[in-house]
C-alpha cells in the first residue's frame, strides 16, 4: 500500500474492531509519534466518502484540531502535512490521491 491511505472502515477491519473504536488506537498512534518528533500517521487514515481525517492537530493534544473540508487555509494544511508525511517516509503519492494532493 506504499503512496496510499486507508479508511477508517478498513482500518477497523483489519484491527478487529468496530469503527467507532479505530480512534482510540488512532489517538496511541498519533501520540506515539508526536513524542518522538516525527509525522502525524493518523493523517492516512481518513472516510471512505472524503479525502479527509477527521483531525488534523498539528503537534498539539489528540483530537484537539477538527478538519473542515469547506476551509481552504485548513485543506491546505492538510495536504501539506499528507505531503510532508509522505516524503518523510520515502513513499509517493499514487494516482487520485496524488491529483488531489496537487491540486
Amino acid at each position: 500500500m506504499k503512496g496510499e491511505r486507508i479508511t477508517y472502515g478498513e482500518l477497523a477491519l483489519y484491527l478487529g474492531v468496530t469503527n467507532q473504536s479505530v480512534g482510540e488506537y488512532l489517538n496511541e498512534v498519533y501520540e506515539a509519534e508526536i513524542r518522538l518528533g516525527d509525522h502525524d500517521l493518523t493523517l492516512l487514515a481518513h472516510y471512505s466518502n472524503s479525502w479527509f481525517g477527521k483531525y488534523n492537530s498539528h503537534g498539539l493534544v489528540h483530537q484537539s484540531i477538527g478538519v473542515d473540508p469547506d476551509n481552504l487555509a485548513e485543506v491546505k494544511a492538510y495536504k501539506n502535512d499528507l505531503k510532508d508525511l509522505f516524503s518523510h517516509w520515502g513513499a509517493l503519492p499514487k494516482g487520485k490521491l496524488k491529483k488531489w494532493l496537487n491540486s
